[in-house]
């Protein structure tokens, strides 16, 4: 019998190959279901027919531009058509709010029942950021009625200011407090607009061409091209971020008769999504203290196994956020492995164990942010789940419903997968010995290997304990190679398949004469998961079904029952023909 150490070694690797190939196609399926922090942007505009001094791609660029940036864009028109928008235009595809809503109009007007439905939805932040693009150049209700909206926040009252009909590259107000998230988008190339007057320097983000940046403060500006309004100003603080400007030539890429400069969005391209993307995000210009993330650690189980869920709420301001809630309602099958904790101040937090909702109300988000740990499970109940190829389920905190504060929160979804690898699961038998062990005779033990388990296994291990009494004679069979006497390793080399079984191991054995009137237990052993370590094979040998043992009392080979040799039998048939010929002798002599 030969030893195949180099048989051993490679079956571990294949094996954590075949996990390894598998988590990572389940990672790539899993980045490309969820991309990171994909921000929602709900885009809502008028329907523009073709015009000759029109840019038939502006909405197009505009799309072009928040998606490249690695926003999701919801596309909705028909601005200009009565009752088109509503309270429930505002709820995203995931049940949440939108990061962002972008509105733009050039030469159709926005209805005016339109109006009402958008600035509720500012004034309650239905989305963390508002965006208007309407152009200055024809319909002056567009213009009013968006002076009109920025003045409901309440946090100051513009004017409209002069036109100019013309390109203009226009000047980011670096002194302005919310300038940081927008330096990448200066100057912000646009045309043919009309100013705003009356803005408070913090709030003037963008001027005229040529401006010198006033300083920092409340003066009023005049000829301002953007102006931002952060959420603390908005609404009192319960309102949404806005940015406005009387112009949708940022965007336009279309060449003559157009009197637009056809090279602006070029200018502006890469630059605009960025800029605003950003200011949406925690720690940005909008304000917005609060944001959550959410990661499981291992991010791949076995069915049975365990992972850590750690849920992290940033805080970026310089004071406590009170008023946060979160809730998680983890996705089928997974459950609260155990006694959840949290690094936040205050509130209740609730996991029951055994449960699939973690919740965490009426707390105080503490600066720097703050975590909730929950250690969770999935079922061994739920092993059917797991396959060789992998399930993944999908965990997703939603903000606005499952995620608030006080203060409002970033809207974008908290995203976190966990997949369970199916794993192999072998079993063993050992049959009686056969024929029956016979001191000076040699018996036979078959074991048998199969796989129970919903993953191939790359091979398997054996190890047999063979008891003082019993002398290895040979173990072989198809794929087995044998090593070792005290205790017996085979390895078989072939894959073991979900259902699969191995050929079967022939192990035989002879009687030694000190064997007799004891019980010999045999006992034999394999690696429930297919690689080179089994449990030891004995009586404390467990798991339960990677054990077997037989039991059986050697006896004495039988006592031989004499026989006769050749020449004894030749003797004896001659003995037996002169008695025969003696008896007919006598016979005849006595008739005489």
């Amino acid at each position: 019998m030969k030893a195949h150490l180099s048989s051993i070694l490679p079956r571990a690797l294949q094996r954590l190959a075949r996990r390894a190939a598998a988590c990572a196609t389940l990672l790539a399926l899993a980045l490309a279901c969820n991309p990171a922090a994909a921000q929602n942007v709900l885009f809502l505009h008028t329907n523009e027919p073709t015009h000759p001094d029109a840019d038939l791609d502006a909405y197009t660029n505009l799309k072009n531009e928040f998606t490249a940036a690695g926003a999701t864009i919801t596309d909705v028109g028909g601005l200009q058509t009565a009752g088109s928008i509503s309270a429930a235009t505002f709820t995203a595809p995931s049940g949440g709010a939108y990061d962002l809503v972008i509105m733009a109009s050039a030469y159709v007007q926005v209805d005016a029942s339109n109006w009402g439905p958008i600035n509720t939805a500012i004034s309650n932040r239905s989305a963390n950021a508002f965006i208007m693009f309407n152009d200055g150049c024809c319909v002056p209700a567009n213009i009013s009625n968006m002076v009109a909206s920025v003045a409901a926040t309440g946090a100051f009252t513009p004017t409209a200011g002069s036109v100019y009909n013309g390109m203009v590259a226009a000047v980011l107000n670096s002194n302005s407090p919310y300038s940081s998230s927008f330096t990448g988008l200066n100057p912000f190339i646009g045309g043919y607009i009309q100013y705003f007057n009356n803005v408070p320097a913090n709030n003037a983000l963008y001027l005229s061409p040529g401006s010198v940046p006033p300083a920092a403060g409340t003066t009023p500006v005049n000829n301002v091209y953007g102006l931002f309004i952060p959420t603390a100003q908005s609404y009192n603080g319960q309102g949404a971020c806005l940015f406005a400007t009387v112009d949708l030539s940022p965007f336009v890429s279309s060449p003559a008769p157009s009197p637009y400069d056809p090279s602006a969005y070029a200018r502006n391209q890469h630059k605009i999504g960025p800029a605003f993307l950003n200011a949406v995000k925690a720690g940005g210009a909008c304000g917005l203290p609060a944001a959550i993330s959410k990661t499981f650690a291992p991010a791949t189980v076995d069915a049975g196994g365990a992972s850590t869920l750690t849920i992290t709420v940033d805080n970026i301001s310089l004071l406590p956020v009170t008023g946060l809630n979160v809730t998680d309602n983890l996705p089928t099958p997974v459950v609260v492995g155990a006694a959840a904790s949290t690094t936040c101040t205050g509130g209740t937090l609730m996991a029951a164990v055994g449960s699939s909702t973690v919740s965490l109300t009426g707390a105080t988000l503490p600066v720097g942010g703050c975590t909730i740990t929950v250690p969770v499970q999935w079922p061994a109940a739920s092993a059917a789940l797991c396959t060789d190829a992998g399930t993944t389920v999908t965990n997703t905190i939603t903000p606005g419903s499952d995620f608030t504060t006080g203060q409002g929160q970033v809207n974008t979804p908290a995203t976190a997968t966990l997949s369970c690898l199916g794993a192999p699961e072998l079993h063993i038998g050992k049959s009686a010995p056969s024929p029956g062990l016979t001191v000076g005779q040699i018996s036979t033990y078959t074991i048998t290997v199969s796989n129970q388990g919903a993953a191939a296994a790359p091979g398997a291990t054996v190890q047999e304990a063979l008891p003082p009494g019993l002398t290895l004679a040979s173990a072989t069979g198809s794929n087995w190679s044998c090593s070792g006497t005290a205790p017996v390793v085979c390895s078989y080399s072939a894959v073991l398949e979900p259902g699969a079984s191995a050929a079967p191991l022939l192990v035989k054995v002879l009687t030694q004469p000190g064997a007799l009137n004891q019980v010999l237990v045999n006992y034999a052993s394999v690696d429930p998961l297919g690689g080179n370590t089994p449990p030891t094979a004995g009586p404390a040998c467990a798991p339960s079904h990677a054990c077997a043992q037989s039991s059986s009392n050697p006896v004495n080979a039988p006592v031989p029952v004499p026989t006769l040799s050749e020449l004894a039998l030749a003797t004896l048939a001659l003995l037996m023909a002169w008695l025969a010929w003696g008896q007919r002798h006598t016979g005849t002599r006595r008739r005489h």
